[in-house]
Formats: structure tokens, C-alpha cells, sequence
């Protein structure tokens, strides 16, 4: 109930190219519920590890460590959700040469919205810079959905873009979908 774990194998399409990204491994753990205090408060730890292809642009050829307080407020049907993250970022080899990279702060602010028991739609707003040098950072927006199809069994998409003129930043279009199962 306090600590959960987590593990991600994304599969994407980007560009014409397909195959399994950057696998994700992380933990959060809640340091305060909202049953015993104001507001929620939890931290996390993820591990990007560099296992996609580079060369077909679905991995970033380097491993990542990413930190996040997360703070959550629930009135009855409505959630907001505050997040801030810091991002070591690693430095891929790409024919020998390695590319410099900077790290990434991430900002977030995002609601979920209880439509019945077990449907929620959700939307969020995002703030981060790149992680390339003189490249445009990101402010872009998602909406979606959460639907609880077995007690322990989620389902959720989302799709977004950059809330920036020309997409600036990007992403042009981001289309999000995944199964979160919960172990008792």
C-alpha cells in the first residue's frame, strides 16, 4: 500500500520504425496518504536502462536516473496532482563519440476526474527541458482515460501535443496506451 513497484517495456512507432524502446524499472513510496495528512506526498526512482535500438531512434543509447515528488489531493471526485522531477541524464555513444546530453527538470500538473467507480478522464500539462543542448524545451498536454476492467487491472491511453506555437518543443503528436496490473 505504500510502496510500489514498477517495470515498463514500451513498444513504439516513431518515424516508420518499430520495436521495443528503453525498458523502465522504479519504485514510489508514499511518505504521507492523504487519510493522514493534507495531501499526499510521494517520491520515485526510475532507471531507464538503455536497451532499444539507437540506431532506429527508439532508444537513447544511455541509462537514465530520474527523481520525482509527487503530491496528490482528492475532493471527492476530482484529484490534482502536482509532480516535480530531476533527470541524470546519460551520455549515449554513437560511432565512438560520445554525445554530450544535460540533465532534465520536469514540472507537471495534471487532474483525474471520476466519471463512475471505474472510469476516470484525465488531462495534464507538462513542463520539461531538453536534454540536448540548444534544443527547444517541451511544454505540451495530454488528455485520457482510466477504466478499472478487473479489480487489480488497469487500462488507460491518452493523447497529446506541444501547447507550443509550431509544436515547438514537440511532441507533434503523442498517443499513450498501457496496462497497469496491481500484485495484493
Amino acid at each position: 500500500d505504500r510502496q510500489e513497484v514498477t517495470a515498463e517495456i514500451p513498444y513504439l512507432s516513431i518515424k516508420g520504425q518499430r520495436g521495443i524502446a528503453d525498458a523502465v524499472l522504479g519504485t514510489k513510496y508514499k511518505f504521507l496518504s492523504e487519510e493522514h495528512a493534507l495531501i499526499g506526498v510521494a517520491g520515485s526512482f526510475e532507471v531507464k536502462l538503455d536497451k532499444g535500438d539507437q540506431s532506429e531512434e527508439l532508444g537513447s543509447g544511455a541509462i537514465d536516473y530520474d527523481f520525482r515528488l509527487r503530491f496528490q489531493k482528492t475532493w471527492r471526485w476530482f484529484t490534482g496532482i502536482a509532480n516535480a522531477g530531476y533527470t541524470f541524464v546519460g551520455e549515449p555513444e554513437v560511432d565512438g563519440t560520445r554525445q554530450k546530453r544535460q540533465d532534465v527538470l520536469f514540472f507537471a500538473f495534471a487532474q483525474e476526474y471520476k466519471i463512475t467507480e471505474r472510469f476516470k478522464l484525465l488531462s495534464e500539462i507538462y513542463w520539461k527541458n531538453s536534454d540536448e543542448l540548444h534544443v527547444p524545451h517541451r511544454f505540451a498536454g495530454d488528455i485520457g482515460f482510466k477504466y478499472r476492467l478487473l479489480p487489480n487491472i488497469d487500462i488507460h491511453a491518452a493523447i497529446g501535443e506541444s501547447l507550443r506555437e509550431g509544436n515547438l518543443g514537440g511532441p507533434q503528436l503523442r498517443v499513450y496506451a498501457g496496462t497497469k496490473i496491481e500484485f495484493p
